[in-house]
């Protein structure tokens, strides 16, 4: 009898279901058996293999489809065939080989060009051919979770003679440490020729080993671990479960502190080698183990490995005494920095489903005041304090507490750590209350995070981020803020408290909280606002009056109605320019605008009546051309500027705004004077005046100007700043911009001598950026010239961003859409 089936033999002698126990080291007879191996030939592919015992020979046929790859055996006049999942194949290959007793079976690798490779194993029984298993080889599927089939042909009985293993490896399913395991292994029988599930060893036999002896006395801990269960995700087998592995359910049972559930394996025998799985991430150095072992009929291992991916695995003796349900401690010689735990079970004393019940893992905050010790590491710089936090926000209630009493004591740095501890607590209302306070606190970040835990609460956060928005700070702008999002109808009342308190109009923060909540809400609340309104005070009124004319159509009725009520009793300063604001915001009426105008005629504050007269404008008031006489000869600038800007291009206003373009001492009103007049009818003389105006920011606004009116006429006015060597480069930009969109082929020139400016050995910065638009401009342009000042700006000797901006427009004109050297302006000429 072979080595095999006296192995069999001995198994079943054990009471073990019929399975080949091919339990030997890694190391044993390694020697891979290439038996009869055609190297790989093209496809279709004729060939020879031998099958069955005795061995005799089959006619192999592979062809290839778009699909797949077709594998036909012959036998005599029987035959059998396989589809292998390999699209395009290109080759294959086939060998023969003899198991002890002299039984042949043949393997067919299928491969194409994009790496697809596939196998199916041929025997034989009866005289008649058979598959035994088809496989790809290659890994499918989505990353984390790809499986492939393998075949194995090693001598592992070391009788002399093949044996061949076949199995899956899943990428989400293995032992910790290792880069693949092999699940599911089934071997050919070499009496039967039928596949036999076996027992293979999944743990080196020369690994590094600390043997413990699980104890029943706690090492420390009481109670579950602060951490709560681990999530065992993988397991190699579960009993009941299917055979196929990647179908397996995790082995949740070991891992949720329930003693009622377990893990059982499903492979049979004393389940040796069979595994579970779990992700330690997060949890710290690992101290201790808890294991319940699992009442009947579950049987209890007598001893397992727990493994690791890092350091010696450990080999635990389970004492035999232990009864079911009991709870056996295991306590490694030093801490473990494990980020992963595989439970592999070794033997057991009676023959049944192996398993256990739980699993729990312990680290050091289990142990002393680890509590104490963590909370202390919030403040700790770099991974220590955010590990310390991420731990803390998973270890349940007395973490909370422990957190909300040290508070005091923490920097920034920790309060903010703290806040993610306390965000993961928000079930309880002390979670709740203290990041309310937090939200307040003197530190702007630890107040963002308070507030954005506050809100990811929901609902039940509406009384604390309602206390929080009375409160005059940027925290409490924050808080109101949030309390809209989260909450909007509810907003009302704590918003309107907020801005009746003292300082509370002055909030810019309140104020867009006011503005969301009332644009959220509708019907009878919205006369709730209209009844707080009524008998606001003139502060808060004009702060909400600002807040709601900026609400669009929603809210302009009741900010008409809180301007027409504070333009008769607003007196303070910032009362008064909020009511101004808000009028530039709302429709004209005669009431209002008369305010306007007289403020705009009487006000001493220089502000006031700038805003006045850009509010008449927007509201296009009848009083508008009144009120600007008196503003555009005012002592103050800004407000000369702000007539300019609104009566410009209006009947009669020519005149005076370009008096103001060309004489004004200010370069300021010169300028915005200047550009308001770019639309204006007959105008022209004045821009192009300006164009040459002793200030550069004036010069600026003239082009500019220019090219809003697309006036190419003034195109010799450009070139000339185009030119001119000592021009400011805020000029330059403006002149480029205008030949670039009003498409001046005049210009071509002008922009040329600016790339010449920034291609000098000696350019200052300010020319390489001019000579970098005039690129782009000349790109659009096209044409030979610009072609060649392009080209010319590739040379090595370039500076690096001119070379680059001329490449990219050198390979835009010379593209198939360009024809040519045509640039945009030349394909499509500008009006």
């Amino acid at each position: 009898m072979s080595s095999i089936i006296a192995r069999a033999a001995l198994a079943l002698s054990r009471g073990l279901p019929p399975l080949l126990a091919l339990a030997l080291p890694f190391f044993a007879a390694l020697a891979c058996f290439a038996g009869s191996v055609a190297l790989a030939d093209a496809l279709p592919l004729r060939a020879t293999g031998q099958v069955g015992k005795p061995a005799r020979t089959s006619n192999i046929r592979v062809r290839a489809t778009d699909e797949d790859a077709v594998v036909e055996a012959r036998l005599g006049s029987r035959r059998v065939e396989a589809t292998l999942p390999v699209p395009d194949a290109i080759d294959a290959s086939v060998e023969t080989h003899r198991l002890a007793g002299g039984r042949a079976l043949t393997i067919v690798r299928v491969r194409n060009e994009a790496g697809r490779e596939a196998f199916v194993l041929i025997g034989a029984r009866g005289g008649r051919p058979e598959v035994l298993f088809t496989g790809h080889l290659d890994l499918r599927g989505d990353p984390g979770e790809r499986r492939r089939d393998v075949i194995e042909v090693q001598d592992r009985t070391g009788d002399g003679a093949a044996d061949i293993i076949v199995g899956v490896e899943l990428e989400s399913t293995r032992i910790c440490g290792q880069d693949r395991t092999l699940l599911n292994p089934r071997a050919v029988d070499p009496g039967t020729g039928a596949l036999r599930p076996v027992e293979l060893r999944r743990l080196p036999a020369d690994g590094d080993e600390v043997a413990v002896e699980a104890a029943s006395a706690s090492p420390g801990p009481e109670g579950p671990p602060l951490l709560g269960g681990v999530s065992f995700s993988q397991a190699s087998s579960s009993v009941g479960g299917p055979e196929d592995p990647g179908l397996v359910s995790p082995p949740s049972g070991l891992g949720d502190d329930d003693p009622a559930t377990h893990w059982a394996e499903g492979h049979g025998g004393a389940g040796r080698w069979e595994f579970a799985t779990a992700r330690l991430e997060g949890r710290g150095d690992l101290r201790a183990l808890a294991i319940t072992l699992a009442a009947a009929p579950i049987v209890r291992p007598s001893h397992l490995w727990l493994v690791g991916d890092a350091g010696p695995r450990l080999r635990v003796t389970i004492p035999p005494a232990a009864a079911a349900g009991a709870i056996v401690w295991v306590v490694p010689p030093e801490s473990l920095s494990w980020r992963c735990l595989s439970v592999v079970l070794d033997d057991a004393a009676e023959a049944g489903a192996v398993g256990l019940a739980g699993v729990a893992v312990y680290g050091d905050l289990d142990f002393g005041d680890g509590l104490g010790r963590l909370v202390e590491e919030l403040v700790a710089d770099g991974p220590r304090g955010a590990r310390a936090a991420e731990v803390l926000s998973r270890a349940g209630a007395p973490a909370r507490d422990a957190v909300i009493e040290a508070w005091p004591t923490l920097t920034p740095t920790g309060r903010r750590r703290a806040i993610r501890v306390l965000s993961s607590h928000t079930d309880h209302p002390a979670a709740v209350e203290a990041l309310a306070e937090a939200a307040a606190d003197p530190d702007g970040a630890v107040q963002d995070a308070a507030v954005e835990a506050l809100v990811a609460i929901g609902p039940r956060a509406v009384p604390a981020l309602g206390r929080l928005a009375s409160v005059p700070t940027e925290g409490g702008d924050r808080a109101a803020v949030a309390l809209v999002a989260v909450a909007p109808n509810d907003a009302r009342a704590p918003l309107l408290a907020a801005i009746d308190a003292e300082g509370g109009a002055d909030r810019p923060g309140l104020r867009r909280a006011l503005r969301s909540a009332y644009r959220e809400t509708n019907g009878e609340d919205r006369e709730r606002y209209a009844e707080w309104a009524r008998g606001a005070a003139p502060g808060p009124a004009a702060a909400a009056a600002l807040a709601l004319a900026k609400a669009g159509d929603v809210g302009a009725s009741i900010a008409a109605s809180l301007v027409a009520r504070g333009i008769t009793n607003a007196t303070r300063f910032e009362d008064v320019y909020r009511l101004v604001t808000a009028a530039y915001h709302l429709p004209s009426d005669p009431a209002v605008d008369a305010w306007l105008r007289g403020l705009v005629a009487d006000s001493d504050a220089w502000m006031l009546r700038s805003q006045s007269m850009l509010a008449l404008g927007a509201r296009r008031s009848p009083r508008l051309r009144e009120a600007a006489r008196g503003a555009l000869e005012d002592a103050y600038p800004r407000v000369r500027l702000a007539a300019a800007i609104v009566v410009a291009g209006q009947e009669g206003t020519l005149r005076a705004v370009s008096t103001l373009a060309r004489r004004d001492p200010w370069p300021m009103v010169r300028a915005g004077a200047t550009e308001a007049l770019a639309e204006a009818s007959g105008a022209l003389p004045v821009l192009r005046a300006a164009a040459g105006d002793r200030s550069k920011r004036v010069r600026a606004a003239a082009v500019r100007a220019l090219t809003t009116r697309r006036e190419r006429s003034a195109a010799d006015v450009v070139a000339g700043r185009l030119e001119d060597a000592d021009e400011w480069p805020m000029v330059i930009e403006a002149a480029i911009a205008y030949a670039s969109e009003l498409c001046v082929p005049a210009l071509v020139d002008p922009l040329v001598t600016v790339l010449r400016r920034g291609l000098r050995p000696d350019a200052w910065a300010p020319d390489i950026d001019s000579a970098v638009l005039a690129i782009g401009a000349l790109r659009d342009l096209g044409g030979p010239d610009a072609a060649a000042a392009i080209r010319s700006a590739t040379s090595e000797r370039a500076p690096g961003p001119i070379r680059a901006a001329a490449v990219r427009a050198q390979e835009q004109l010379e593209s198939p859409d360009s024809h040519g050297n045509q640039g945009r302006c030349t394909a499509s000429p500008a009006d």
